[in-house]
C-alpha cells in the first residue's frame, strides 16, 4: 500500500495521511463498543470535499476498501469491517455556516454538534440537537445513522430535519441533493423537483456514499425551560401519559427508564457511594437522589421512572404547558419526584446523557451494547414485558457473568418510541465481552421478530446481521441495485448492510 498512501499524500499533504502503525494503531478501533480491532491500511483527513472526491478516485484504482469515520461514539460497530484500506477520518470539516436569513445552516460532515449547538444557541438559534453521545458526534456521522435523541419529541430526529446533504459517491463525482441539486446551488427545501433523493443517504450506514456537508433548518431558541420527573408502577400508565403528551405537543424531550437503571443508581451509592464513580454518574446521581429526598418517595414498587423537558418563549406559557404535564401524569397514575434530574439532562445535554454509563467506575469498565430502535407508540409495554422475560429466563447465565439489563429510551416526534434495551457489564473482561454480545445478538434478533415494530436506526456491524436477516426481499433487492449505481466498485464500506 505504499503507492496508494503516497498518493493520498500528494492530495491532503504528509500531515494528513499515513501508513506508520502507530497512527493505524489509534484507528484500529473505530467505535465506543465492545467489538475487535481492525487495523486499517492507510489512515487519511481529507479537508475538504475535493479531497475526498480525488481519494476516492484513487481508492477506486486500487479496488480499496473506504471506511469513513466521524466522532466514532456509535456503540453497535460502525468501524472498518475488515483490516483493509483506508480509513477516512472526515473531522477537518468541520465548517459550520450560520444563514440566518434563509434559517438554514450548512455544517461540515466533521462538524460536532457539540460545535453546532454552541454557535447556535450564542446567537439565540436552535435546531435538532444531536444523538445519545452528545457532543463528540459528528453531524456527518448522525446523518448516516437517522439518529435521534435531543429535544427529538419537537423536531424529530436528524433525518426528519436534515433539508439536504452533499455527498462523494463511490465514483468520486459529488452529489448535491435537494434544492442544492439545481443552480444556484443553494440549500433552502428538501422536496420538490423530483424523488427525494436526500433521504436515500440518511440511514445508510455510510454506504452509499460519503457526506461531506448537512444542510438543517433553524428555529429561534426558546428562553424558557423547566423539567419534571415521574415514577409508575405500571408500564402501561406510562405508555399511556407519554401518548398523551406527545399527543398535545407539550415537551421537547420526553425520556424514560427501566427500573433496572434507577436500581443501579441505587446499587452503586450502596457499594461505592458518590464519590467512588466518574464525575458525569456523579451529577446524574446526586441530581437523582436529591429528588428523592425532597419527594419522600419510595420507589420500591416503581417499575419505571421518566421526565419531561417543557420549552417555550415565555414563562407564563411554559408553566401552562408544565401543569398539563402534571395533571396528566396524575392522571396515569404517576407520581412526581421532581425536577432536578430532568434539569440535570437539560442543563449537560451536550455532554451526552449515556455518557456516565460508559465509564460508571475506571477499575470495573463498565459498558454496554445498545439495541437503539423505534418501536410503536402502542407497543412499550409490551416491549418492556419481552425484555424482561428474556432476563428472567437467562437470569442464570447473566448472574454468572456478573452481567445486568436495563433499557432507556425517548418519545421521536408523536408517533414512535425510540427504545434501547441494554445489558451492562465489564466489557474488558473478555469472557464477560464476548457473552454480552452473544445475548445482545439474541436480543435483538428477539425483538426483530417480534410486532412491538422494533426499527433499529443506527445499526452498524452488530444491527447489520440482524436487519439482513428481518428485510423483504424486494427491500434487500432496490438496496443492492442502488448500492451498484452509486459505488460500482463496492469500495465505501463494503459489507455494511450486507450490501
Amino acid at each position: 500500500m505504499e503507492a496508494l498512501v503516497e498518493l493520498c499524500k500528494k492530495i491532503v499533504g504528509d500531515k494528513y495521511a499515513s501508513d506508520e502503525e502507530h497512527i493505524r494503531w489509534v484507528y484500529s478501533r473505530c467505535d465506543t463498543g465492545p467489538w475487535r480491532e481492525r487495523m486499517p491500511e492507510v489512515v487519511v483527513r481529507p479537508g475538504d470535499t475535493e479531497d475526498v472526491s480525488e481519494i476516492v478516485k484513487i481508492a477506486n484504482r486500487f479496488k480499496a476498501p473506504i471506511w469513513p469515520q466521524g466522532g466514532g461514539t456509535l456503540p453497535s460497530g460502525g468501524g472498518a469491517l475488515t483490516p483493509q484500506g483506508i480509513v477516512m477520518d472526515l473531522t477537518r470539516l468541520a465548517e459550520i455556516d450560520i444563514r440566518e436569513d434563509d434559517r438554514i445552516v450548512v455544517t461540515g460532515a466533521g462538524a460536532t454538534w457539540g460545535a453546532l449547538i454552541y454557535e447556535l444557541w450564542k446567537r439565540n438559534l436552535d435546531t435538532f440537537r444531536g444523538p445519545g453521545s452528545g457532543k463528540s458526534a459528528t453531524v456527518g456521522g448522525s446523518v448516516s445513522m437517522a439518529t435521534n435523541w435531543h429535544a427529538s419529541a419537537r423536531y424529530g430526529g436528524c433525518g426528519d430535519v436534515a433539508v439536504g446533504v452533499e455527498v462523494v459517491l463511490g465514483t468520486g463525482e459529488v452529489l448535491k441533493t435537494s434544492s442544492a441539486s439545481k443552480w444556484p446551488h443553494e440549500f433552502f427545501a428538501r422536496y420538490g423537483g423530483g424523488p427525494d433523493i436526500t433521504g436515500l443517504f440518511i440511514g445508510d450506514q455510510g454506504t452509499m456514499g460519503i457526506k461531506t456537508k448537512v444542510a438543517l433548518p433553524l428555529a429561534e431558541k426558546t428562553q424558557s425551560v423547566d423539567g419534571i420527573s415521574w415514577m409508575n408502577s405500571d408500564a402501561k400508565d406510562l405508555e399511556n401519559a407519554i401518548r398523551k403528551i406527545a399527543g398535545l405537543e407539550l415537551a421537547t424531550d420526553l425520556v424514560f427508564h427501566d427500573d433496572g437503571i434507577f436500581r443501579t443508581y441505587e446499587y452503586y451509592k450502596d457499594t461505592v457511594g458518590l464519590n467512588g464513580v466518574g464525575p458525569e454518574m456523579r451529577r446524574l446521581m446526586t441530581a437523582y437522589f436529591k429528588d428523592l429526598e425532597e419527594s419522600k418517595i419510595d420507589t420500591g414498587k416503581a417499575a419505571t421512572l421518566a421526565f419531561a423537558i417543557v420549552e417555550g418563549h415565555k414563562n407564563e406559557s411554559v408553566a401552562i404547558k408544565m401543569d398539563m404535564v402534571k395533571q396528566i401524569i396524575k392522571e396515569n397514575n404517576g407520581w412526581i419526584i421532581g425536577r432536578n434530574y430532568a434539569m440535570d439532562y437539560y442543563t449537560n445535554q451536550l455532554h451526552a446523557f449515556y455518557q456516565p454509563w460508559r465509564n460508571v467506575d475506571i477499575g470495573r469498565g463498565t459498558n454496554w451494547v445498545g439495541l437503539g430502535g423505534l418501536i410503536r407508540l402502542s407497543e412499550f409495554a409490551k416491549a418492556r414485558k419481552l425484555y424482561h422475560d428474556y432476563l428472567a429466563e437467562n437470569k442464570e447465565d447473566l448472574d454468572k457473568y456478573g452481567m445486568f439489563g436495563g433499557y432507556m429510551g425517548y418519545l421521536h416526534m408523536t408517533s414512535s418510541f425510540a427504545l434501547y434495551p441494554c445489558f451492562f457489564c465489564d466489557q474488558w473482561e473478555v469472557t464477560t465481552r464476548k457473552r454480552m454480545i452473544y445475548h445482545s445478538r439474541r436480543l435483538r434478533d428477539l425483538f426483530l421478530s417480534s410486532t412491538t415494530g422494533w426499527y433499529p436506526y443506527y445499526i452498524g456491524e452488530f444491527g447489520s446481521e440482524g436487519m439482513v436477516k428481518a428485510w423483504t426481499g424486494p427491500h434487500y433487492l432496490v438496496l443492492k441495485q442502488l448500492k451498484q449505481v452509486f459505488d460500482p466498485n463496492h469500495i465505501i464500506n463494503p459489507g455494511m448492510l450486507g450490501l
